[in-house]
């Protein structure tokens, strides 16, 4: 079982400058870090080598390090012409003091750190600053149309890849990427994805093309066949090959009245039987306030579904009390690890964290909670209600959700494919203050791991609250 952890506590009672560097680089993770991210995945699954200046934008952009060897400065300053540029200096601690690593200046439209024109990166060598890339994002009404990112190499910059993004209105309709896969400077085509809507407005078919050299492709498909909310019912995975196109795979989910996701089949499809074979089944439970309390795992055995493991949440008066984790043993279900929970009225006091071992519950972790939350609303103004919602939708690859909380409360925002397997816990408990909240999600699971193009849930739960969201990644 994962440990829950609020080590973010302390984020919330430190200095006004660590504060700000804190906002500022949640803001550089925006729309140009998206495309950038798949650019880069799309040439790793092509087996083109990245070079390190990209590999070293894509960790600082996108990723922390929180193992105290390595600390963050920044700084921002506004433009002449009413835009801001955000600088950050991550420095690593080496023999007794802090040395300079990496600079990464980002370039917004406007004081909202919404809308970034470029990146700019540098290295420390040898006690100096040296160039090492440098990305040239453009927008067209709002949107990124197009990203050129280009690298320092040998005293001179070398264009390395090219996202281009083309738009009907307000619906993303075809992405290209483009790269120098042979070092020359020169981009060539690499890959193309088309997004189909149906007559809602709601993502109906992606589909995937490689380059062969002289024309395009397609390898894959994904349909969505959704319900009147926008949800889908049915999810149909296929693969294209000379022309043919084979089905491999295929969800179907069902939902709760209240819109809740009730049941998740995942299946493949055996061409000998010329029939879908089930490969697994998850039920969520939830109680009268929608707050789940129940998620069960099971796979088919070929002839019937069997138990594979639970999750059990109980609730007194609205407050989580214990999560429990539970694996079928053949014949019973077993204790495997279990999270308790203090609370002193309103207050979550106490988190206590055990894993089952011979028979007894072995205590593992235990958090103390003595601070109250205090991050305030965005503009000073307390929302009325909860709120959740993300943006881009669709995105590729990152996006970010927002939510609101009219008081202070602990939630949980929780990542699920099609199939109800948890992808990310975004938050686990977290203690928040009243306002409105953004995190991201960079289309990762738990392990690091870039998931795969699709329909995606997103389950924001509160004291006496709960409510999910659809969010689709196109890859």
């Amino acid at each position: 079982m994962k440990k829950l952890g609020y080590k973010l506590m302390l984020s919330l009672i430190m200095s006004g400058f660590c504060a700000y560097s804190a906002n500022a680089r949640s803001t550089d993770h925006q729309d140009a870090t998206k495309m950038l991210k798949s650019g880069i995945e799309r040439a790793e699954g092509n087996n083109i080598a990245i070079p390190a200046a990209v590999q070293r934008l894509d960790v600082h952009l996108l990723e922390e390090d929180s193992n105290g060897k390595q600390r963050v400065l920044s700084k921002k300053s506004d433009t002449a012409t009413g835009g801001v540029i955000v600088e950050i200096i991550s420095q690593i601690w080496e023999n007794g003091a802090w040395v300079n690593s990496y600079r990464l200046i980002t370039t917004f439209t406007d004081g909202s750190y919404s809308i970034p024109t470029a990146f700019e990166s540098y290295e420390w060598v040898n006690g100096a600053w040296e160039n090492d890339s440098k990305t040239i994002i453009t927008i067209v009404n709002g949107f990124i149309t197009n990203m050129l990112m280009s690298i320092w190499e040998n005293g001179v910059w070398r264009q390395f890849m090219q996202i281009t993004n083309e738009f009907n209105g307000n619906f993303l309709i075809r992405t290209f990427t483009k790269i120098d896969n042979l070092g020359t400077g020169t981009l060539a085509n690499l890959s193309k994805t088309e997004f189909s809507y149906d007559n809602n407005s709601f993502l109906s078919m992606e589909m995937n093309y490689s380059w062969t050299g002289t024309d395009w492709t397609p390898i894959s498909k994904s349909t969505y066949i959704n319900n009147t909310q926008g949800f889908p019912v049915e999810l149909v995975y296929e693969l294209i090959s000379g022309g043919m196109t084979f089905l491999s795979e295929r969800t179907l989910f069902t939902y709760t009245a209240s819109g809740l996701i009730a049941t998740l089949i995942s299946q493949y499809y055996d061409i000998a039987t010329v029939a879908w074979i089930n490969s697994s089944r998850t039920t969520n439970t939830y109680n009268s306030a929608s707050l789940p309390t129940g998620e069960l795992y099971e796979e088919w055995d070929g002839a019937a579904w069997v138990k594979a493991w639970q999750v059990l949440t109980s609730y007194t008066a609205g407050r989580m009390m214990e999560v429990l984790n539970l694996i079928w043993s053949g014949a019973a279900w077993e204790n495997d690890g279990r999270d308790t929970y203090t609370w002193n009225n309103d207050m979550l006091v106490e988190i206590l964290t055990q894993f089952w071992l011979n028979g007894v519950w072995e205590n593992d972790t235990r958090d103390l909670l003595t601070e109250s939350p205090t991050a305030v609303a965005e503009g000073g103004v307390i929302p009325e209600e909860f709120t959740l919602g993300n943006y881009p939708n669709p995105f590729n690859p990152e996006t970010t959700i927002s939510y609101s909380t009219p008081q202070a409360a602990i939630v949980s925002l929780i990542i699920f494919d099609v199939q109800g397997k948890i992808i990310q816990k975004l938050l686990q408990n977290q203690a928040v203050a009243a306002g409105t909240h953004q995190i991201r999600w960079d289309g990762r699971n738990a392990a690091g791991l870039a998931v795969t193009s699709g329909v995606y849930f997103y389950r924001l739960s509160a004291q006496n609250f709960s409510t999910t969201k659809r969010c689709i990644l196109l890859r």
